[in-house]
C-alpha cells in the first residue's frame, strides 16, 4: 500500500450503512502510520527476542517534516522471510502465503499445518521493548477472557525473532467478519469499554504508552503541527481550495486550543487500543470472535479511541450521504452510549463535553503525514486525500455547544 494520505488497507473493507446496498458503500478510507516515539536504542540487527534486535530507525526527514522522521518501508514477502520462517519458526505450509493487508506491519496468512497462522513482520521503527510490550498486554487482554489471538512461539520458544532490521512474531489465525454493519458498531463499541476497563489497570512503561505510529495527535500537538503544515502548503498552493485548506487547518487548530482549556488536565489518560476500526474487530454473526492489531496502542486521553470510530463513521459511508446533521449526532451519540454501557468506570460529564473536540482533531491528524513527505507531489495528495474532513470538522467547533449536548 502506498504511504501517505487517507487511503484504503489492501485487503480491507470499511463500516457500511445497514440499509444501503453493498455497491453503494464503498470503503472509508483510513489513515496510514505516521510517527515513531521517542523509542529506546535498538541493539545489533539479527538477534531474537530475547532483549537484542533490530538497528536504530531512519534518522529525521530533512524536508518539511524538520524532525519528524521517515516512515520506514512496509516489510514484503521475501525468499529470506521465507525461510527464516522455516528455520527459526518451523513452519510448514501448503499453498502460497496470503497478504491480508495493513497499513503498519506485513501481515501473511500461512495454511499451515497444524492449523492457520498469521506471520507478522513489523517495521523498521518497532522496537524489541515495544513488540515485548505489546505482546504483555496482549497476554493480560487475553486473560481477562478477551479474544486475542494465541502466540505461537519460534523453535527456541522466543517470543519474537528478526530478519535483519524488522521484528517477526506469529499468532494464531482467528476467522471471521468485519465490524461492517451498524448493529455490530454497537457491539463493537461495548466491547471497547471492557478491552479500556482492562487497559486501565494494567501497568505500562515508557515502551507501551508511546506507539512508533498514531491515527491522532494529542491536543497539544495539533496546533504546532498544523502551523507547519499550512505554512508548507502555501509554500506550494496554486489554487483557492488548497489556500482555503491552508487556512482550515489552521482555524480548526485555533478554535480546538480555545475550546479545550476549561477540560484540560481533567481528562482520564489510560492505555487505549488505538486502532478499534474495521478488520482489527472480527465477528462470527454478532459475536466478537477476535481483537486484532495493537500497534497504535498508547497512553491517551481515553475518549480519543472512541473519537477515531466516531470519525470513521461520520466521514465514510457508514452514514448516508444526506444524512441531516440532528440525525448524525444522534446516531453517533448511540455508539457513545454503546461504549459507555461497556465501562466499568463510566464517562464523566466533563469527557463527554470533550467529545466533540476529540473527533474534530482527527482530521488534523493528516498535518503529520504531510509533514513526512518530501516532496510537493506527495503533500499535495495528503492534503487532497483529507481536505473533506476539514469543513466538517470545523462545523464542529463552531457548533459546539448543539455537540456538546448530543452527547451530553
Amino acid at each position: 500500500m502506498e504511504e501517505g494520505g487517507k487511503v484504503p488497507d489492501e485487503g480491507r473493507g470499511g463500516a457500511w450503512d445497514a440499509d444501503a446496498p453493498a455497491a453503494a458503500n464503498p470503503t472509508p478510507r483510513r489513515p496510514p502510520p505516521e510517527r515513531p516515539a521517542a523509542s529506546s536504542p535498538r541493539a545489533a540487527p539479527g538477534a531474537t527476542g530475547t532483549g537484542s534486535g533490530p538497528a536504530a530507525p531512519p534518522g529525521p526527514l530533512a524536508g518539511a517534516g524538520g524532525g519528524i522522521p521517515v516512515i520506514p518501508d512496509r516489510p514484503v514477502p521475501s525468499a529470506r522471510l521465507l525461510a527464516h520462517l522455516q528455520r527459526r519458526h518451523g513452519l510448514a505450509w501448503a499453498g502460497d502465503p496470503v497478504d491480508l493487508g495493513g497499513s503498519s506491519s506485513l501481515n501473511l496468512r500461512l495454511r499451515e499445518r497444524r492449523g492457520d497462522v498469521v506471520v507478522r513482520v513489523h517495521r523498521a521503527w518497532v522496537a524489541p521493548a515495544r513488540l515485548t510490550a505489546v505482546q504483555a498486554v496482549r497476554a493480560a487482554l487475553r486473560a481477562a477472557g478477551l479474544p486475542v489471538p494465541e502466540p505461537v512461539p519460534a523453535r527456541d520458544g522466543a517470543p519474537w525473532t528478526a530478519v535483519g532490521e524488522q521484528l517477526v512474531e506469529v499468532e494464531r489465525y482467528l476467522p471471521g467478519e468485519a465490524m461492517n454493519s451498524w448493529p455490530r458498531l454497537l457491539t463493537g463499541l461495548r466491547r471497547l469499554g471492557r478491552v479500556h476497563g482492562v487497559l486501565a489497570g494494567l501497568p505500562a512503561g515508557p515502551a507501551a504508552r508511546a506507539a512508533p505510529a498514531a491515527n491522532q495527535l494529542d491536543a497539544d500537538e495539533a496546533l504546532p503541527l498544523a502551523r507547519r503544515a499550512a505554512a508548507v502548503i502555501r509554500r506550494w498552493a496554486r489554487s483557492a481550495d488548497e489556500r482555503a485548506a491552508a487556512a482550515a487547518t489552521e482555524a480548526l487548530a485555533e478554535h480546538l486550543e480555545t475550546a479545550r482549556r476549561p477540560v484540560n488536565g481533567r481528562l482520564p489518560r489510560q492505555l487505549v487500543h488505538g486502532d478499534f476500526w474495521d478488520t482489527n474487530v472480527l465477528f462470527d454473526a454478532d459475536a466478537v470472535v477476535a481483537i486484532l492489531d495493537l500497534d497504535f496502542m498508547a497512553e491517551r486521553e481515553r475518549i480519543d479511541d472512541i473519537a477515531l470510530i466516531l470519525c470513521y463513521t461520520n466521514s465514510g459511508r457508514t452514514l448516508p450521504r444526506g444524512t441531516r446533521p440532528d440525525e448524525r449526532r444522534r446516531r453517533l451519540r448511540a455508539l457513545v452510549d454503546a461504549y459507555d454501557r461497556g465501562l466499568s468506570a463510566r464517562l464523566t460529564a466533563v469527557e463527554r463535553a470533550a467529545l466533540p473536540l476529540a473527533l474534530a482533531r482527527v482530521a488534523l491528524s493528516y498535518t503529520r503525514h504531510l509533514l513526512q513527505r518530501g516532496t510537493e507531489a506527495e503533500q499535495r495528495a495528503v492534503l487532497t486525500a483529507w481536505a473533506g474532513d476539514l469543513d466538517w470538522s470545523l462545523a464542529i467547533v463552531r457548533d459546539l455547544g448543539r455537540w456538546q449536548d448530543a452527547f451530553a
